[in-house]
């Protein structure tokens, strides 16, 4: 993916992340003293569930190969 330096997600981060906290404030959501501590935790438990998923390593069989190649428009990269 392409970063470039006038798109809104990386120039004015610092500016979103004050206006979600507000929102957040106004809505009566605000991030609790333990988030620090989840937040990791809970991406270490989604990466974890996915590689026992095979999700990181799977291999589509033959049959789901061949199912796929009524899709295929001839003249594009695979």
């Amino acid at each position: 993916m392409r970063y470039y330096p006038e798109q809104k997600t990386r120039a004015l981060r610092p500016k979103g992340m004050i206006e979600d906290r507000k929102i957040r404030q106004r809505s009566g959501y605000t991030l609790s003293k333990l988030h620090p501590i989840l937040a990791p935790i809970a991406k270490l438990q989604r990466v974890l569930m996915k590689m026992l998923a095979g999700g990181y390593h799977a291999k589509p069989s033959a049959k789901q190969l061949s199912s796929l190649k009524t899709y295929f428009i001839h003249g594009e990269v695979s």
